[in-house]
């Protein structure tokens, strides 16, 4: 449901872009560098398990990114692939396979295929979390999720939906007005700020080879914060900070280091 009146998308806007959000669209930059833990910390561990998200945590960082996708019998599986053949022992599609199957499989150092709910609880309010829409129809089983953990004492700026599937994101923003939305793209960044807009964006996450100092500049000047992906070495992540980058993706976070 999209709110009506002037008081009700007043409300709205301050909780999808956050209190921070008049400060950049007057040039104020946050001060904290986000570190952002990429599929947990991929770097060191087998990616988007508990094994991995716990490590991110315990390297520091302030989120973990996660991908999701819905298998055959409809839960919210992490996972980054379609399929789960490069990440575990077996071979298949995620939406061909029920859950009891993908639990057999072994993702990395014996560690299991989890299901969103299970990395919720393991990293239980200690970070943000950035749940990254990779497979379709997800927006609305997302949305149900973070709903549950908001009603549970979770705080909504914990969580940011992310996706380069523009519709999907546009189904998130249906079902959940007021929870935070970043904005996907590669190679091709036309009508970038008009969908931001539309979906009244908190971030848009910038590929590490287009972060130039223009276009992070124009994005904060539109008044989103800036996450980069994916940025693993020392020299590269002094560099977006210089560029003024609110914080980036990293497989190793602990590289990540606070300016």
């Amino acid at each position: 449901m999209w709110p009506n009146t002037k008081k009700e998308k007043t409300a709205w806007l301050n909780t999808a872009l956050g209190k921070n959000h008049r400060a950049a669209k007057n040039g104020r930059q946050m001060s904290k560098f986000i570190k952002i833990g990429h599929r947990g910390a991929m770097g060191y561990e087998p990616e988007n398990t508990l094994r991995s998200f716990d490590k991110a945590i315990e390297l520091g960082v302030d989120m973990i990114e996660l991908d999701i996708h819905l298998c055959k019998t409809g839960e919210t599986v992490v996972i980054h692939d379609e399929s789960v053949d490069r990440t575990t022992n077996g071979q298949g599609l995620v939406g061909n396979m029920e859950l009891g199957e993908l639990k057999l499989l072994d993702a990395g150092k014996g560690e299991r295929i989890p299901v969103l709910e299970e990395v919720l609880s393991l990293v239980n309010k200690r970070a943000a979390v950035n749940i990254e829409l990779k497979g379709r129809e997800t927006a609305q089983p997302a949305a149900d999720i973070i709903r549950q953990h908001v009603s549970n004492g979770w705080n909504p700026e914990l969580f940011i939906v992310s996706s380069f599937d523009w519709d999907e994101l546009r189904e998130f923003r249906r079902c959940a007005f007021g929870n935070r939305i970043g904005v996907l793209f590669n190679n091709n960044y036309d009508d970038l700020f008009d969908f931001a807009g539309e979906v009244a964006a908190y971030s848009i996450h910038v590929p590490q080879e287009k972060a130039s100092e223009d276009l992070i500049s124009d994005i904060k000047r539109r008044g989103f914060k800036v996450f980069v992906w994916t940025v693993n070495e020392k020299e590269d992540i002094e560099k977006i900070q210089k560029l003024g980058a609110d914080g980036a993706f990293s497989n190793f976070p602990d590289r990540l280091a606070t300016r």
